[in-house]
C-alpha cells in the first residue's frame, strides 16, 4: 500500500505572523485511489456539508474559511482529522507539540503572542468532533485507508528573515521548509516497509523546476525529471527498494492530501494571529486586529509603533521583510 503525502502553506504573503506549512500523509490501497470519491459519505469537498453531523469539509482552506468568516467548519474538520491520526488535542500545548513540533518553550519565546488566551477548541462543538472522529475512522478502516500522519511547520518572523538571508528569496525558503516537513513525515515510515511514496505539493510560487531543491533537501539519490510543465512538474528517484515520486501541482488543493495540509496550515496560522492580536490589544485596547497582509499590516505596525518602542521589540522579531 503506497503512501501519499500532501503539502500546502498559509501565510505566504503577510508581513505579520508566521508562515505555516501543513502536511498530511495517507496509506492507500492504490496510488490512483480517488480519496474524495471513496470518502464522500464522510468528507465534503466544497466546504459546505449537507449533513454536518456526518461529514467534515476537506478542501482549499480559503473555501472553508476566510478572515471574515466563522472558523467553526475549518476547526471541526481539522480537529476531527487530528483525532483520526492520534487523539483530539485537549489544549494548545498538545496541538503544537504533537502536530507542529513546537514545544511550549518555543512558543513562549515568541513574546508578542498571548498563547494563554487561546483555548482549544476555539468555536466548534467538542462532542461533535469526537463523534465525527469515530465516524471518519470507521469509514477509513472499511476502505483500507489510513491517515497516518499530520504535521506542520511554523516559521515566525525572525526565523523567516534569517531564512531570507540564507536562501536569497522567500520562494526558496518556502521550498526548503516544505521538503523538510515532508521528510519529517517520511522518516516516520517503518524502514522495513518498502512501499512507494508519492509526494504531492501545491506549486511553490511560479517556478516549474524542482529537481535541485529535491536533491538538496530530500534525497541523496539521483532525481530524474519526468516532465516540467506550467500546470505540473514530476520527478522520480529510488532509495533502497523504495520508489519515490514528487509532483508540484497548480491548484493542488483539488487533491485531498494537499487540501488537508492547506487546512491544517490555515488553522494554526489563525490560532497564532488570535494570540498575536490578543497581545497587542492588551497594550492598546482600541486597536483593530489584523490578519497580517501587507496593506493592513502597515496600518497595524504604525499604530503599535510607540508601544513597540517602549517594549523594546525589534522589527526583525515581528516584521517579515518580504
Amino acid at each position: 500500500m503506497p503512501f501519499l503525502i500532501g503539502t500546502d502553506e498559509a501565510g505566504y504573503g503577510p508581513n505579520l505572523g508566521p508562515l505555516v506549512i501543513g502536511a498530511s500523509m495517507w496509506e492507500v490501497p492504490d496510488v490512483e485511489t480517488d480519496l474524495f470519491t471513496t470518502l464522500k459519505s464522510v468528507v465534503c469537498k466544497n466546504g459546505k456539508p449537507t449533513r454536518p453531523d456526518r461529514q467534515i469539509s476537506i478542501c482549499d482552506s480559503k473555501v472553508v474559511y476566510s478572515s471574515r468568516g466563522n472558523i467553526n467548519e475549518l476547526e471541526r474538520s481539522v480537529l476531527t482529522m487530528l483525532g483520526v491520526v492520534d487523539s483530539v488535542p485537549e489544549n494548545l500545548h498538545e496541538l503544537f507539540s504533537r502536530f507542529a513540533n513546537q514545544s511550549t518553550l518555543q512558543l513562549a519565546s515568541e513574546t508578542t503572542y498571548r498563547w494563554d488566551q487561546v483555548s482549544i477548541p476555539l468555536k466548534c462543538d467538542r462532542s461533535q468532533v469526537d463523534s465525527l472522529t469515530s465516524r471518519v475512522r470507521k469509514r477509513l478502516e472499511a476502505r483500507q485507508i489510513e491517515c497516518c500522519g499530520i504535521s506542520a511547520s511554523l516559521i515566525f518572523p525572525q526565523q523567516f528573515n534569517d531564512g531570507l538571508a540564507a536562501f536569497g528569496n522567500k520562494a526558496s525558503l518556502l521550498g526548503a521548509a516544505t521538503l523538510q516537513l515532508a521528510k519529517r513525515l517520511i522518516d516516520t515510515i517503518d524502514p522495513s516497509d518498502q512501499q512507494d511514496v508519492f509526494l504531492l505539493c501545491d506549486r511553490l510560487g511560479g517556478r516549474t523546476h524542482y529537481a535541485g531543491l529535491l536533491q538538496q533537501e530530500l534525497t541523496g539519490s539521483f532525481v530524474r525529471v519526468v516532465y516540467e510543465r506550467r500546470p505540473e512538474s514530476c520527478y522520480r528517484w529510488q532509495e533502497g527498494n523504495r520508489n519515490f515520486e514528487s509532483r508540484f501541482i497548480v491548484k493542488g488543493e483539488r487533491m485531498l492530501p494537499i487540501a488537508l495540509g492547506s487546512m491544517v496550515a490555515k488553522y494554526l496560522r489563525e490560532i497564532s494571529m488570535d494570540a498575536w492580536n490578543s497581545f497587542w490589544k492588551q497594550q492598546l485596547p482600541d486597536l483593530q486586529p489584523t490578519a497580517g497582509y501587507p496593506q493592513d499590516a502597515r496600518r497595524f505596525k504604525k499604530e503599535i509603533a510607540s508601544v513597540q518602542t517602549k517594549l523594546k521589540v525589534a522589527d526583525d522579531l515581528i516584521w517579515r521583510k518580504k
